[in-house]
């Protein structure tokens, strides 16, 4: 199972850990503008969310062709 780990709301950090280290992260605001795109490289990624804005945005879990493993709602509030 794909987890992703987040005080909700959070202000510095959003963990994701995974079975296997490979596939994507996408994030996107509520608006649904990409935010960050990452590689998973490890079966732990952590994403540093100091820097974004307050609001709420999605994190979308993808494995290796596309397809979405998980999506969950990310509440950042600093």
């Amino acid at each position: 199972d794909i987890t992703i780990i987040a005080q909700n709301p959070t202000n510095n950090y959003l963990t994701i850990t995974s079975p296997t280290n490979n596939g994507q992260v996408v994030v996107t605001n509520i608006s649904g503008q990409e935010i960050s795109l990452i590689a998973i490289c490890s079966k732990t990624t952590t994403i540093n969310v100091s820097s974004w804005a307050n609001g709420i945005y999605i994190v979308n879990v993808l494995n290796n062709s596309g397809g979405i493993i998980k999506i969950e709602k990310v509440i950042i509030a600093h």
